[in-house]
């Protein structure tokens, strides 16, 4: 069987999904030798490192980082690709796949925000997705979600058949795991200006992460008890992130606060492990990578209970309801001051993240290629 993937997505500086279609890739280069595998790119091939010999590049005359011109070769030229270098199955792992076309496709979404908090989308995004995503869901043999919550979405709000659904959780990476050299880690503080305590969120800088909110009750949770730690905010800009920004850099908010930007993928790990606690109060996560990152770490989690993330973390995280500020700004102070609550969270947390390897993923989603191609 010969696979097709589409890899454009994967460039620049990776955010969630590049990272789940490269974690995908090294998952199926670990457990399959057998099949044949063709990565469509653009012009420059993505720093994968050395893939077997069964895995092999498709490079494009185009600029991936230029949105318009992925576009377009997708819906004009990849199924045609895939036709041409013999593919069976072609997975489309980014959303969106060929309107039209002959080639057994199947399609990867994490979560429905065009349709379910298109307030928190640019325009293009919803623009793009919205005229394109259901065609690709309508025709695509299976469609993987990462979460049972994603899943209940595009049934019930989207219309998807369930039996047509494949629910497959994403993985963590090895390297993100207990650091237990204090010297390695203090250098890390050091090059990264970091204050002695403090909390963390890892994510896109956008309203839909639930930023503004997690402002607004730290300072509050701060201000009433005293604590010395600081909110560190590590992430590139998103769609939205001027109003996030603005809070950011708002006078009342400096000395609470301090954002990093865009954290390298070898840093990552040690902040991780340096936070006293991290997190997650997105409203509604597809999956959430921070969560299960900061558990491998051995790093507590304060969590919403809300889309994915009770799937991911179970009894590891301590859970807040979503929306309100108080109930928020209590929790922040609970998983500061409760010593016995963090180690308790760290310990579940490093058993709760050994169930994601990118090898079952990975296994998975090879036996979903087999079914379909003998479909």
């Amino acid at each position: 069987m010969r696979i097709g993937i589409d890899a454009t997505v994967i460039y620049g500086r990776y955010t969630g999904v590049a990272r789940a279609v490269v974690g995908l890739i090294r998952g199926l280069a670990e457990v399959d030798d057998e099949n044949d595998y063709v990565l469509y790119c653009g012009r420059d091939i993505p720093p994968l490192g050395e893939l077997p010999a069964n895995f092999r590049w498709r490079t494009r005359p185009m600029d991936v980082a230029s949105r318009l011109r992925v576009v377009y070769w997708q819906q004009s030229r990849l199924d045609a690709d895939a036709r041409e270098d013999g593919v069976d199955v072609l997975h489309c792992p980014a959303y969106v796949a060929p309107m039209r076309g002959r080639t057994k496709t199947v399609l990867s979404v994490y979560d429905a925000h065009v349709f379910t908090h298109p307030q928190y989308c640019s325009w293009l995004n919803r623009m793009h997705y919205r005229q394109v995503m259901p065609y690709a869901l309508g025709r695509a043999a299976r469609i993987f979600c990462p979460s049972c919550a994603t899943r209940d979405v595009l049934v019930q709000r989207l219309r998807v058949g369930e039996s047509r659904i494949v629910v497959v959780p994403l993985g963590v990476e090895r390297r993100f795991r207990r650091i237990l050299q204090p010297d390695v880690l203090e250098q890390v503080r050091t090059a990264l200006e970091l204050p002695e305590q403090f909390v963390l969120f890892v994510g896109n800088l956008e309203p839909r992460k639930g930023l503004p909110r997690l402002l607004e009750a730290f300072i509050r949770a701060r201000k009433s008890t005293g604590f010395p730690h600081k909110l560190v905010i590590a992430g590139k800009p998103g769609d939205s992130a001027k109003a996030v920004m603005h809070a950011v850099d708002a006078p009342h908010a400096r000395e609470h606060v301090m954002a990093l930007g865009y954290v390298s993928d070898a840093c990552l790990p040690h902040l991780y492990n340096l936070a006293t606690a991290v997190i997650c109060p997105a409203p509604f996560e597809g999956f959430g990578f921070t969560a299960l990152e900061a558990m491998a770490c051995g790093t507590p989690v304060l969590a919403n209970e809300s889309g994915a993330l009770p799937e991911v973390c179970g009894d590891a995280a301590l859970y807040v309801q979503p929306r309100h500020v108080e109930p928020l700004a209590e929790a922040i102070r609970r998983i500061l001051s409760d010593e016995e609550l963090r180690h308790r969270l760290i310990a579940q947390g490093l058993t709760r993240a050994e169930r994601f390897q990118w090898a079952t993923t990975a296994r998975v989603t090879l036996a979903t290629y087999e079914e379909v191609f003998g479909g």
